[in-house]
C-alpha cells in the first residue's frame, strides 16, 4: 500500500502580545494558540491504494521547524491505526487513526522580545475515525487532547483540552482550561 505521511506544516506559532500580569479577557489569544496548535496536530494524511482491501498506518514523525534566530520546534511521535476500503470500488469503508505527538519549543520566536519555551512541552493526543467516502470525511466521535504547556517571557501557559471535530477536520467545539481559565467555544 502506499501510503505518505505530509508533514507539510509551518509552525508559525503567535509569540505572545505583551507580558502582562492583570486578569483579562483572554478569549481571542486563546482561540489563536488552540487553533495553531491544531492546525499542526492535523498537518498529516495518507494515501491508499484501491489494490488491496487493508491496511496498517503506522508513521513516524519528527519534525524540527527553525525560526531563523537560534529558535525552534521540535515535533516528535507517531500516526497509528488502519484503513479498509472495498476492492470493487476503491471506496474508503473505513478508517481510523490514532496521532500522537509531542511539541517541545526550545526559544522559538527568539527574534522577538518573548520566546516560547516549552513547559515541559505540549502533547496531542487523539481519534480520527473516517467512515465510508473520501479519506478526509470524519466521523462524529472524532477528536483531539491537548495537554501541557509552555512559557512566554514571564507568562506560562497550561492546557487541558478537549477539541471535537466536524466531519471536515475542522473544529466543532473547544472545551477544557489554559491556566485557571474553564474554556468552551464553537467557532
Amino acid at each position: 500500500m502506499k501510503k505518505s505521511l505530509i508533514l507539510f506544516c509551518a509552525i508559525a506559532f503567535l509569540i505572545m502580545p505583551g507580558c502582562k500580569k492583570e486578569k483579562a479577557d483572554n478569549t481571542d489569544q486563546y482561540k489563536a494558540m488552540v487553533n495553531q496548535i491544531f492546525d499542526l496536530a492535523m498537518c498529516w494524511q495518507f494515501t491508499p491504494n484501491p489494490v488491496k482491501g487493508s491496511a496498517p498506518i503506522n508513521e513516524s514523525i519528527d519534525q524540527i521547524v527553525e525560526d531563523g534566530c537560534g529558535g525552534y520546534v521540535h515535533t516528535t511521535g507517531s500516526v497509528t491505526g488502519a484503513v479498509y476500503w472495498d476492492d470493487e470500488t476503491g471506496q474508503v469503508t473505513k478508517a481510523t487513526a490514532w496521532p500522537q505527538y509531542h511539541i517541545s519549543y526550545v526559544n522559538y520566536g527568539s527574534c522577538g522580545n518573548c520566546p516560547i519555551n516549552g513547559d515541559p512541552y505540549l502533547t496531542i493526543t487523539g481519534y480520527f475515525h473516517f467512515g465510508p467516502g473520501p479519506v478526509c470525511l470524519l466521523q462524529n466521535d472524532s477528536y483531539l487532547r491537548i495537554g501541557g504547556g509552555f512559557k512566554d517571557c514571564n507568562n506560562s501557559w497550561s492546557f487541558n483540552l478537549y477539541i471535537a471535530l466536524n466531519p471536515n477536520g475542522t473544529i466543532q467545539y473547544v472545551s477544557g482550561w489554559i491556566n485557571d481559565d474553564i474554556v468552551y467555544w464553537e467557532p
